[in-house]
């Protein structure tokens, strides 16, 4: 978070979770409270991954050339391409956000449908913070019998 914003974690938050709620390939979430006091989930960037993704970009293609040269029907060398288009947005959570905030406006009308609200003061290119959902309630309607059922749902 430092290296990102150039502030502590404690300047940013009232708290923030040391351990991480979940974690992935790209990222690890970890719950937090605004200083406001609402409560968030702030989605980090593991460190060094844009250059071992420019690394391993760098080797699909290399061995997408040799197999192109050993089996010169099999031509799979426009994947460097896709992976090279796709792979920075991937790592730009300005770019998830967006789209985040695109789909919560596609939706606005649709109430089964609840997108986290982006904190872009707080949120960069490898840090993300959104409104943590702790729980809430979706009514739906079971086509077959017509009557309503509720479901709980809990996410970050």
């Amino acid at each position: 978070i430092f290296e990102e914003t150039g502030k502590r974690p404690h300047e940013l938050f009232a708290h923030i979770d040391r351990i991480p709620m979940a974690s992935a390939s790209l990222a690890q979430v970890h719950r937090a409270t605004l200083h406001d006091g609402r409560e968030v989930a702030v989605k980090v960037q593991h460190r060094g991954l844009r250059d071992l993704v420019t690394a391993d970009i760098a080797m699909i293609a290399f061995f997408l050339e040799l197999a192109h040269r050993i089996f010169p029907k099999l031509d799979y060398r426009w994947l460097t391409t896709e992976f090279r288009d796709a792979l920075p947005k991937e790592l730009d959570f300005e770019h998830e956000a967006t789209n985040a905030e695109r789909t919560a406006f596609n939706f606005r009308f649709d109430p089964t449908v609840q997108v986290p609200e982006i904190h872009w003061n707080l949120s960069s290119a490898r840090l993300l913070v959104m409104d943590s959902w702790k729980a809430f309630t979706s009514t739906t309607t079971t086509p077959s019998t017509n009557s309503a059922s509720t479901a709980k749902f809990s996410a970050a």
